[in-house]
């Protein structure tokens, strides 16, 4: 055990090599999550005209970020996938990534997304490519709109599993 935690990379800033939220005391998760869902709901539909199925949704933050008592927590985006994952699955997530590192990732393409449909866990370089078919989606439905987006989708461009936009 000692051995792994030598190997994993260090976050520049924390210095920490999980994602640093996870390691707060138990009664902050409890306490953070009546403030999430009671004090910061509701959130704001951002549209998103790649996403067919459902919208992005965000906080009043214009940072994406919570804070806990004065202190800046976490992304409202790793709250959602810590709600939806759970912490086991989350403490796999690394502060500082490696190309093989698991991430969040949002199909979405909207980096404070909180809506929990739009995110997966997967690794960096899938998240990575992602930033490719986003960037197609916009493109496409700038120029034809709706059209664009469906000659997209009809060409199979996209590899990925959930399907970019498929939220």
């Amino acid at each position: 055990m000692h051995s792994q935690l030598l190997n994993k990379r260090l976050h520049n800033k924390s210095k920490k090599s999980e994602l640093s939220f996870l390691n707060a005391p138990e009664q902050t998760f409890k306490d953070y999550e009546n403030v999430f869902k009671d004090s910061i709901l509701p959130k704001t539909v951002v549209m998103n005209p790649i996403c067919e199925k459902s919208q992005c949704e965000s906080i009043s933050s214009s940072d994406g970020r919570l804070s806990y008592k004065g202190k800046k927590f976490c992304h409202a985006y790793q709250f959602s996938a810590l709600e939806k994952f759970g912490k086991d699955q989350l403490e796999a997530v690394p502060s500082n990534k490696t190309k093989e590192s698991l991430t969040i990732s949002h199909i979405c393409g909207t980096r404070n997304c909180v809506n929990q449909d739009h995110l997966v866990l997967e690794p960096k370089t899938v998240n990575d490519e992602r930033a490719h078919c986003h960037f197609s989606l916009k493109n496409a439905f700038k120029s034809k709109k709706e059209i664009g987006l469906k000659l997209f989708r009809e060409s199979q461009a996209c590899p990925h599993s959930p399907r970019c936009g498929d939220c």
